[in-house]
């Protein structure tokens, strides 16, 4: 059984986004292991420097930080290209790799 690693790019709202992504972790039986980036270059760099195989899913906040529709793209193209489910949750937001969203919607998020 993996973990949820839990990621954010916001430190001011750190212990806020840790403490909602345990509570997601919490409700599928998971531990969360919560990394602060300051971009997606250095989680970039922290992938590809860890054994990704006992992470179940990437877990993000809010979409709002990875900044654009390009950096989306950026972010889902890595998590592919290690095999990571990812999940993007919030109030407004429920997106997740494993599951089909309609374009308008995920252009309505951005």
């Amino acid at each position: 059984m993996g973990i949820y690693l839990g990621i954010t790019f916001n430190s001011e709202k750190y212990l806020e986004t840790k403490e909602r992504l345990e509570n997601h972790a919490k409700f599928f039986h998971k531990d969360l292991k919560m990394k602060l980036f300051v971009s997606l270059e250095e989680f970039k760099d922290y992938i590809n420097k860890i054994d990704c195989s006992n992470i179940d899913r990437i877990v993000l906040y809010d979409c709002v930080e990875l900044g654009n529709l390009e950096q989306f793209k950026e972010f889902s193209n890595l998590c592919s290209q290690y095999r990571l489910e990812y999940s993007l949750i919030n109030e407004n937001v429920d997106l997740h790799s494993d599951v089909d969203i309609p374009l308008p919607y995920l252009f309505s998020v951005f």
